[in-house]
């Protein structure tokens, strides 16, 4: 096999790339015993893959040949030392949810890579998330408005709350078109706008420290945004027009 060629080889390392791609093979074979044998090699010689995405693989085979507890300890390890990595904390937040009592543990982790990490960024950024996924809306949004304020010239942080926003003014939105009392749709249309309003700060904000690529990213959802605020306010109306020869 190639992987146990290249750590034959006289003089050499063992090849990460190898194991970590044989490994990956393997568990797409659903050979996971093999697979984990290559990817646990990477771990020892210090290999995690780009941003910690080793883990989660590794953390599949464990699962798979039914070691819960190695599989749970290898996600969180992951966690450890790459926080933001997103594959390893959707693995986190699946089993912990389906865990009596688990939304408690994901909690735990957060404030332990806050206390190891306490001027990462990113580390708001999924808390935030992990709230969002908890519908403890309240501490989503200050999650997120916390990382901006740690990163004030991080693109992402204002990505994460403008999301935020839309995503809250989407289900108000989503519950308008089910109810059939003209007075609930009409506050629930209310809620909605306000939630498009509140996301424009922070995506303005998105577009003044971002690059250029990813102001063409995000223009097309800033010029859908002020589309729909457009009768409540003139100034939406001309931003909208404004971000639509921008997305022309």
């Amino acid at each position: 096999k190639a992987a146990d060629a290249s750590a034959m080889a006289p003089l050499s390392e063992p090849d990460t790339t190898y194991n970590y791609y044989a490994g990956r093979m393997y568990l797409e074979v659903e050979d996971y015993a093999s697979a984990k044998t290559y990817l646990e090699k990477c771990i020892e010689i210090g290999y995690f893959g780009e941003n910690g995405s080793l883990y989660p693989y590794l953390a599949n085979a464990y699962f798979q040949l039914g070691d819960e507890a190695k599989g749970v300890e290898t996600l969180e390890s992951g966690f450890a030392k790459f926080p933001e990595e997103p594959n390893i904390l959707v693995g986190l937040i699946n089993y912990y949810i389906a865990k009596e009592g688990g939304e408690g543990k994901l909690l735990d982790l957060i404030a332990k890579a806050k206390q190891a990490m306490p001027d990462n960024v990113s580390v708001y950024r999924v808390e935030g998330n992990i709230y969002t996924r908890l519908s403890d809306f309240a501490n989503a949004e200050k999650a997120y408005k916390e990382a901006i304020t740690l990163g004030p010239n991080d693109p992402d942080a204002y990505l994460a709350l403008g999301g935020f926003y839309i995503d809250r003014g989407a289900e108000y939105f989503n519950k308008a078109q089910e109810t059939m009392d003209d007075r609930e749709w009409e506050r629930l249309i209310g809620e909605y706008n306000n939630e498009l309003i509140k996301s424009l700060d922070p995506l303005e904000k998105f577009m003044q420290v971002a690059d250029e690529a990813r102001r063409k990213d995000v223009a097309p959802t800033l010029r859908q945004v002020y589309f729909q605020l457009r009768n409540l306010d003139e100034a939406y109306m001309k931003k909208y027009e404004e971000y639509q020869k921008m997305t022309e």
